[in-house]
């Protein structure tokens, strides 16, 4: 079995399967793991992880129509990755499988575009195992594959369709940076006519290792994070805490805050969301006063607030990307909650909700057996407050070559006030 190294945390292959090493749980468990919401969440579809399916799924994207569409890292006749669609009735089509030189290891989040047609990235595969960007159009893939070096190398983040019609994206290397080892990452642009420039390099101090999808505003300025780089280099990890920045459409980029580390937090691997005021908020990784993660704030003037740390039992570690609606956060945490699921790696992960007042829910905790473990990237609200993600393990066992089943998709129905 070849082991392949993804270039975020989450994704090292070595650390997920022993995280997915977890005991059988008890018949007591089945019923804590629902306590918040007795028992809301339906599992929506198990991925085969076979041939002719993927496994462990990176998030979920849901249309206007009710249709669901995701990206598995593996899985496939190559173990390359796939994309999928699930309809309303749960059925699931295959879009593509990967085969290596068309990608490999899809973990973004989709785009589905003005046009209908998905936008993603693959993080290795293509040209000399740089990554692509790739286009689902009428049953076929059209794709950019990346050259490293100065074209950028390993995406690991969705696109973006800015107001100016071009799709924005970043690379977690490559670029004129060199004073981080591969290249400090890009920010990059294809037009409507298909061609590619690079609008911003990273160079360290302006931050590093972009690999979170951006976001616009009105005026066609992007936000984005770095996972690494910064102003501050003293972090647990090698290369900085990381950055939020922003970058105007003359391709101008200030970093609107440098992470320090400890209870301010480090990790910066998830994007950011805006509100209506301008206001930014997000998620580390690392840090925060139990070093579980935090969801921090950056106001419209630049004034940065940690809102909550993660404790890691019972409300969860390791935040994912979070949704903002209205004046509330829903989001997922990897790991954490109901630690008494996975005694090895620490919980099997939950959702949760936080209001800008500082309160923090858990609306479920995982428990690894019928509901999958261990949530993973972008999730989906319908109009109804319905929330939908993926699973990277359960449901099925012996997933080749996991042992810790394939992924799932999954609805959450939270409880309705009264």
């Amino acid at each position: 079995m070849t082991i392949v190294k993804l270039p975020h945390r989450r994704g090292y292959i070595v650390s997920t399967i022993l995280r997915g090493r977890r005991s059988l749980l008890a018949l007591a468990l089945f019923f804590y793991a629902g306590l918040a919401t007795a028992q809301t969440l339906t599992t929506l579809y198990n991925l085969q992880g076979e041939t002719n399916d993927g496994n462990w799924p990176c998030g979920i994207i849901r249309d206007s129509a009710g249709n669901l569409y995701g990206e598995a890292q593996f899985g496939g006749p190559q173990n390359a990755g796939a994309i999928f669609e699930l309809n309303p009735n749960n059925e699931e089509t295959v879009l593509h499988l990967f085969k290596g030189s068309d990608g490999q290891n899809p973990c973004s989040k989709l785009l589905r575009s003005t046009s209908g047609d998905l936008y993603g990235t693959t993080i290795y595969g293509g040209a000399g195992e740089n990554g692509t960007v790739f286009r689902v159009h009428n049953d076929s893939l059209l794709q950019y594959k990346f050259q490293g070096g100065l074209d950028g190398q390993n995406p690991s983040a969705g696109l973006t369709e800015n107001v100016d019609g071009a799709l924005y994206g970043t690379t977690a290397g490559g670029g004129s940076g060199n004073s981080c080892p591969g290249g400090c990452g890009t920010v990059f642009k294809f037009d409507q006519s298909g061609h590619k420039t690079i609008v911003y390099n990273f160079h360290g101090a302006d931050g590093a290792n972009p690999g979170a999808a951006l976001i616009h505003d009105a005026e066609g300025n992007l936000y984005g994070t770095t996972s690494t780089g910064g102003a501050n280099q003293m972090c647990p990890q090698e290369g900085g805490c990381g950055t939020v920045f922003k970058l105007d459409p003359q391709g101008i980029l200030t970093v609107l805050y440098s992470f320090v580390g400890g209870t301010d937090g480090w990790d910066v691997q998830n994007g950011v969301v805006q509100d209506s005021a301008g206001n930014l908020y997000g998620t580390t990784l690392g840090g925060g006063t139990s070093s579980f993660g935090t969801i921090f704030e950056i106001t419209h003037d630049g004034v940065e607030k940690i809102l909550y740390s993660f404790a890691g039992a019972p409300d969860g570690a390791d935040p994912s990307q979070i949704v903002l609606d209205n004046s509330t956060l829903y989001g997922t945490t990897y790991t954490g909650g109901n630690f008494n699921c996975d005694g090895l790696y620490g919980g099997c992960g939950t959702i949760f909700r936080f209001d800008k007042t500082g309160h923090e829910k858990v609306l479920y905790r995982f428990s690894g057996s019928f509901d999958g473990a261990q949530p993973f990237g972008s999730i989906a609200l319908d109009s109804a407050g319905n929330i939908y993600g993926t699973t990277q393990s359960g449901v099925k066992n012996g997933c080749p070559p996991f042992p810790a089943g394939c992924g799932t998709v999954w609805k959450f129905a939270p409880a309705r006030q009264h």
